[in-house]
């Protein structure tokens, strides 16, 4: 049975590139898997504009109906939030026109880029107080996980470890308590201004600098690995590893080179790397 989350499958999500595709595949392979005294759920649709798909395990007799209803409601609940905070940013836009550098619109878009992270974040803590300890939470891309899945093996993800242009290998990561997000996206990158597919060696020799295409960091929250991820992929290749290493940041970079892409991983997340 698959037991790698791989990327990128889940409804109106356009995640990034590097890392996980979320469980379609996993929720019809595993259908037929059973742990004694659990009941999978599988849970999917759409909220605050992503994609998500929720797999936990309701163990010593937990009602996994009762927690299905429960995640609905919890979803519900951060869409009235997130749209009233957008409503407050509109009037608070509104009223910073003449204050030079000051931009609600600006705010707003920053709360969108982290509002799944956030999401994310709030279902694990509500799940954690109903007594769930085995879940997969991903939306728009973005994952947190917690426990075991089917016959107890650790939650896993595919990272992409491009090779040539078009070509990628497979890093493997588990997590248990931990989150991951992504920022940029290493496919969507050479497209020149006219709208013409370049090559990576084109677009190096043009810009003349190595770039961080795509980032990947590893945290103990959705919404602190989505905010390094954001804050990295604006930094230099040079800049960014030397700060994750600074700060012990587990983070995984998809890097331009001359030739295609380089990937560079800082200390702290090479021991949850696999083969």
């Amino acid at each position: 049975m698959i037991g790698v989350a791989s990327r990128r499958l889940t409804g109106l999500a356009r995640g990034p590139a590097l890392f996980i595709s979320v469980l379609a595949m996993l929720a019809t392979t595993l259908t037929g898997c059973r742990d004694s005294g659990s009941q999978r759920l599988d849970v999917q649709g759409a909220a605050l504009d992503h994609g998500y798909h929720f797999t936990l395990y309701a163990d010593s007799g937990a009602d996994a109906r009762s927690l299905e209803v429960g995640i609905q409601s919890e979803l519900a609940r951060f869409e009235r939030q997130h749209a009233a905070f957008l409503d407050h940013l509109t009037l608070l836009d509104a009223a910073l026109t003449s204050t030079p550098g000051v931009s609600g619109a600006a705010l707003s878009r920053a709360h969108r880029d982290l509002a799944h992270a956030w999401l994310i974040d709030g279902l694990a803590s509500w799940l954690d107080a109903q007594g769930t300890v085995r879940y997969f939470l991903e939306v728009g891309g973005d994952v947190r996980a917690r426990g075991t899945q089917a016959g107890r093996r650790p939650w896993q993800l595919a990272l992409e470890q491009p090779t040539d242009f078009g070509a990628s290998e497979v890093r493997r990561l588990a997590i248990d308590d931990l989150a991951l997000a992504t920022a940029g996206d290493f496919r969507d990158r050479w497209l020149g201004l006219a709208g013409s597919a370049e090559t990576p060696a084109g677009w190096w020799l043009a810009n003349g600098s190595e770039r961080v295409v795509e980032v990947s960091v590893l945290a103990t929250t959705a919404l602190e690995a989505a905010a390094w991820a954001s804050w990295l992929l604006r930094m230099t290749p040079q800049a960014a590893l030397a700060l994750a290493e600074r700060r012990s940041i587990a983070a995984y970079f998809i890097v331009t080179a001359q030739t295609g892409y380089d990937v560079r991983i800082s200390p702290a997340m090479t021991p949850y790397l696999g083969d």
